[in-house]
């Protein structure tokens, strides 16, 4: 009888340490959800990581990995749930257990490292690293889907991602889990007194210097304007989806368009429509010519920027067969002076990055395939050189780094977006976007059909947002620049020391000492107690 009560007892114990367990990981995907759009209560992704910690502390890789997987899953079910408006559940749920896959392989290396046992400033250190090498290769592989990366919660906190020109939004999000790290040691009894010491008085140095740095950086580029302003004019005609595609609908599109245009007289320097704003192949539609020709001269002097899809026919193929093409066109006074290629058509919106080895996907893109571009064209309106993202490309640092390191000294994001309607994947989108000003120290303006439309100053302040299916325009005066960042010069140059300093971090002791220590860098613990008894002789 006392063998059963004991094999009870056990059972029970293993039930509520795994319920438990679910219930912190559970609580974790929540918070990271609140953190972002739509909620926006960006204080919890300083505490996100906590419950996951604590669920899996003591467990071994393969549970480390379910818990994690489960946290990224709740998340990204919530986040992305209006994508079944468009796809379907199924697609989704293929998408969300992809993506999850990437948190529960963190909470896998974590607990197969055993780097969270009795946590200390070199594990602070791998941990984070961990993180951010997982968040780059989900913005590289099969296209990329980089939305929902732990930075993108700061977005309407510029003055907190200033660190983005040194690392990009990497480096934020770096910084954002050592901070849950910092808490966890706080409340965790499994970190000795010794390194807690350790990691809160290393981390109170690190975050002063960082905080110095954002204030002077802030400050810097939120005041800083030159004599060469521009003013733009931004169109938002707030289009329907199912009427923009539609013939029936042609000229009520276009009377759409023209009741965005301003009523007062304005002569601005360029004016800005969004992604296939003209409702068909620019090149090949008659009345389309028109109509864009008459908005040019419409705009005396001005250049406007405006979206077409285009169709090149293929020489090698059958005589009717045509490559399309999504493509941002630069016009003055009725004649093309520019054009800029899709470079990354959006993932399973354009295209099919699996259309060879799961061709059951290719059922799910919308509408015919996009074929990519193959060069970074600047489109050069006077003084603004103007570096052009279609759509999703706004999503994608290593885009706009291409455009400047070609001379942009504006970034220019056209987009449509009407097909998400009301939900709120274009503030997300936004939410990803606007680190573009902060890494590149660029304006960066936003054009959307139905919104978001708006501007982001170099120092990451939203300067104006026009809101979902508002029809209208904005004036607004720009300053390019020309400067180099850290970021657009080496983009991210950092991984490469991050990942050879976890190979020294535990490396051999300096002279006259015994261990490597628990400080980041090798030997960082003896240089300080030497100090200390430097101190205590005098």
């Amino acid at each position: 009888m006392e063998d059963r009560n004991i094999l009870k007892n056990t059972k029970m114990k293993a039930f509520l340490k795994v319920f438990s367990n679910l219930a912190l990981a559970l609580a974790s995907g929540l918070m990271f959800e609140y953190a972002f759009v739509p909620n926006k209560l960006f204080i919890f992704i300083f505490f996100a990581f906590i419950p996951l910690l604590f669920a899996i502390e003591k467990e071994k890789p393969l549970p480390a990995f379910l818990y994690g997987w489960l946290t990224g899953f709740i998340f990204f079910i919530f986040h992305y749930y209006w994508l079944t408006t468009i796809w379907g559940m199924k697609f989704v749920l293929i998408l969300v257990l992809y993506i999850a896959v990437y948190y529960g392989v963190f909470t896998f290396i974590v607990r197969l490292l055993k780097v969270n046992e009795d946590l200390n400033l070199k594990k602070v250190f791998i941990i984070c690293t961990i993180w951010i090498i997982g968040e780059w290769l989900r913005g590289h592989i099969l296209g990329g889907y980089s939305t929902g990366s732990l930075a993108h919660a700061l977005f309407e906190k510029p003055i907190l991602i200033q660190i983005a020109d040194l690392g990009g939004f990497y480096l934020v999000s770096f910084f954002i889990l050592w901070i849950n790290l910092i808490i966890y040691s706080i409340l965790s009894n499994t970190v000795s007194i010794e390194n807690r010491k350790k990691i809160l008085v290393f981390s109170l140095i690190i975050f002063s210097v960082l905080s110095i740095y954002s204030v002077i950086q802030f400050r810097k580029w939120n005041f800083n304007k030159n004599s060469n302003g521009a003013q733009l004019l931004i169109i938002q005609p707030a289009v329907d989806q199912h009427k923009k595609w539609d013939p029936v609908y042609r000229s009520e599109v276009f009377s759409l368009i023209e009741e965005a245009f301003p009523v007062y007289d304005c002569k601005p320097d360029l004016v800005i429509f969004p992604e296939t704003v003209c409702p068909t192949e620019f090149r090949y539609e008659h009345k389309s010519q028109i109509k864009m020709i008459e908005y040019s001269k419409r705009f005396k002097g001005a250049y406007i920027l405006f979206g077409s899809e285009d169709f090149t026919p293929d020489p090698f193929m059958m005589k009717d067969y045509r490559l399309k093409f999504n493509l941002a066109f630069l016009m003055k006074n009725g004649v093309v002076l520019g054009k800029y290629d899709k470079i990354l058509p959006a993932l399973f919106a354009e295209y099919n990055p699996l259309r060879n080895v799961i061709p059951y996907l290719n059922k799910y893109v919308l509408g015919e395939p996009i074929e990519p571009g193959l060069e970074f064209n600047l489109l050069n309106a006077g003084d603004l050189k103007i570096g052009t993202l279609i759509c999703l490309e706004s999503i994608y640092p290593r885009l706009t780094r291409d455009h400047v390191k070609n001379g942009a000294n504006i970034i220019i994001n056209i987009s449509n977006e009407a097909w998400f309607g009301y939900y709120p994947t274009s503030e997300d989108i936004f939410a990803a976007s606007i680190f573009r000003a902060v890494e590149f120290r660029r304006y960066f303006i936003k054009v959307s059909n139905t919104g978001i439309s708006a501007a982001v100053s170099p120092s990451g302040k939203i300067e104006f947002k026009l809101p979902l299916f508002h029809r209208g325009n904005k004036l607004y005066t720009i300053y390019p620049f020309e400067t180099k960042t850290p970021y657009s010069r080496y983009g991210e140059w950092y991984f490469v020391i991050l990942i050879i300093l976890i190979f020294i971090i535990r490396g051999q002791p300096l002279q006259g000492c015994k261990s490597a220590g628990n400080y980041p860098f090798v030997g960082m613990d003896c240089i300080i107690k030497k100090i200390k008894k430097r101190g205590n002789k005098q």
